[in-house]
């Protein structure tokens, strides 16, 4: 292109086939994307000397005639390894703000590379605190994406929540509590106790509290400055701080909160009501039970909804008793979840009463009662409520049929894949893998075009776990084209050598055209040795394209 007269250029640049390499042609075809790849056909991307493309990555972001160039160069580095990654990280990493830094910090942290943790730490103990939050963000985003990093990137962020900047010591503990590190706690609740601003005092509480039902276990000694300012706290967030201090089990709040719920005053004890179920006391149960005919309706809530904590078989005549006679709906829903934690037949009696309410936020709290408690008799409770008219009972029931009894289950699969909520992917995360992999194969072979987006999109976020089932579909010629290209998509951005199988059966005898092109274009992306016969017997196919990826196949199989 740059040897022709300028007269007889184009007006665009001529874009060499998405093949030369599989990194640099998912860059848009224009600024950096064309730059870099005309770098890759003037030096030859395999031949570029070491450091070269490097220096002369450096030239073209050093005074760029617009801001996508920078943009799409770091996009293109944060894909890259060796020299060219650590281009990116020293870029990143530069004292001086600037477009180029923040370009690169947005892309590391958009690539949120398994291998970046190390670059996570460095970029939080810098001096700028831009740089400092994108570390965050970065060792958050790595956390999130993989379960196994977890405790790798929790010592990362440990270095966040020491730094002197505010800002992003809360970001830092936001994300430790997102995952349930057991040093959030203490850092949440520093920040909790001396921060001034209610809105994120209340948050913190909050998620610490959420925290302890995963195993956050907060100390006394971290409570207990929020306990001396307690007066100065709003209602809501000091039952908070009685909660978390509940869970302590300390003895001198337990005798204070025992204090409360014997008190005249009824604030204290509905306060009491509220913290005792923390506590690791077991006579607390007989208290809870009483308090559910009590007059005030608060505290037959409160108590309620303390026993789904606390509530054993010798809870079942108050709660069968509570639940026949009570009015409240609100009530009424807290004591069917309670009777979801009674390890006890006559619950799961008494539940099955409840399916013929006409309210179907009622027949969701049975589903959620009947899942909890996990039993395979459940399935009879839900057996009414999988042909329920409401679309959300019925999913919610085939969601708790898939969980405890999955070969039932799947004979209500068709009519529970009709109209599957927007929360697809979040209410079948917590199934059994096996039952799982059964409902998103079955939503991805759907020929429902408001189905079969919703198994495509959980196969393609979740691709490790279903890369087998992907190769399946893309080699299904009877399974919908376009699905399949999507998915032929997906296998090319890091394929492995079955999927590179895969794709070489593909270009070498697909039916449709299209498919057989797209993946004749990847297998060139990936060329090897290997490949030759393939891509000779490619050279007699009757489309001119397909000849010309061929021959380009072969030359670059042979370098």
């Amino acid at each position: 292109i740059r040897n022709k007269p300028r007269s007889s250029r184009r007006t665009r640049p001529t874009m060499i086939p998405a093949c030369d390499s599989a990194r640099a042609s998912r860059l848009p075809a224009k600024a950096a994307g064309v730059r870099i790849q005309n770098i890759h056909i003037k030096y030859g991307r395999r031949h570029i000397e070491d450091g070269k493309e490097t220096k002369l990555l450096e030239k073209l972001v050093k005074k760029p005639k617009k801001p996508e160039i920078v943009r799409d160069t770091t996009r293109y580095l944060s894909e890259q390894n060796g020299d060219l990654f650590e281009l990116l990280v020293k870029w990143a990493k530069d004292k001086k703000g600037s477009d180029l830094r923040q370009a690169s910090l947005t892309a590391l942290v958009a690539a949120a590379r398994l291998d970046s943790l190390s670059v996570a730490g460095d970029l939080i103990t810098h001096k700028d605190k831009d740089v400092q939050m994108a570390g965050v963000s970065l060792a958050n985003r790595i956390a999130q994406s993989n379960a196994t990093s977890r405790p790798a990137a929790a010592a990362v962020l440990q270095k966040g929540v020491a730094s002197k900047d505010d800002t992003v010591r809360l970001a830092a503990t936001r994300a430790l509590l997102g995952f349930n590190d057991r040093s959030a706690a203490a850092a949440a609740l520093e920040i909790a106790a001396t921060t001034e601003d209610a809105m994120l005092r209340k948050e913190l509480l909050t998620s610490t509290l959420a925290g302890i039902d995963r195993g956050l276990k907060p100390t006394m000694a971290q409570i207990k400055p929020l306990l001396e300012k307690e007066k100065e706290l709003p209602a809501d967030e000091k039952v908070i701080v009685y909660k978390l201090a509940g869970s302590t089990n300390d003895g001198a709040i337990k005798e204070t909160l025992l204090k409360f719920y014997a008190s005249n005053d009824y604030d204290e004890r509905l306060l009491a009501t509220q913290a005792l179920p923390y506590t690791d006391d077991s006579g607390v149960i007989g208290l809870l039970e009483r308090s559910l005919f009590e007059g005030n309706p608060m505290m037959r809530l409160y108590a309620a909804q303390g026993l789904q904590r606390k509530a054993n078989k010798q809870s079942m005549n108050a709660l069968q008793k509570a639940l026949n006679r009570e009015k409240n709906r609100d009530i009424k829903l807290a004591v069917i979840g309670a009777l979801g934690n009674v390890d006890d037949p006559r619950a799961l009696q008494v539940l099955r009463f409840q399916v013929t309410s006409t309210d179907p936020a009622i027949k969701k709290a049975v589903v959620a009662a009947v899942r909890a408690q996990g039993k395979k008799d459940g399935y009879k409770v839900l057996e009414q409520l999988l042909r329920d008219r409401d679309k959300e009972v019925r999913w919610s029931a085939f969601v708790a049929a898939m969980h405890i009894a999955p070969k039932q289950g799947k004979a209500f699969m068709s009519g529970a894949l009709r109209e599957p909520p927007a929360s697809f992917a979040v209410d079948i995360e917590t199934l059994p893998e096996a039952a799982r992999k059964t409902i998103v194969e079955a939503a991805a072979r759907s020929t429902l075009t408001s189905v079969r987006p919703l198994g495509l999109g959980y196969i393609k976020s979740h691709r490790a776990e279903y890369s087998e089932l992907i190769r399946t579909l893309v080699a299904e010629e009877s399974y919908n084209v376009g699905a399949r290209r999507s998915l032929l998509d997906t296998l090319a951005a890091h394929p492995s050598k079955q999927d590179l199988t895969t794709i070489e059966r593909l270009a070498s005898k697909e039916r449709d055209l299209n498919v057989r092109k797209q993946a004749a274009r990847i297998l060139v992306a990936h060329a090897t040795s290997d490949m030759l016969a393939t891509f000779r017997g490619m050279l007699s196919a009757p489309d001119a394209e397909l000849r010309a990826l061929a021959a380009l196949g072969l030359a670059k199989s042979s370098s």
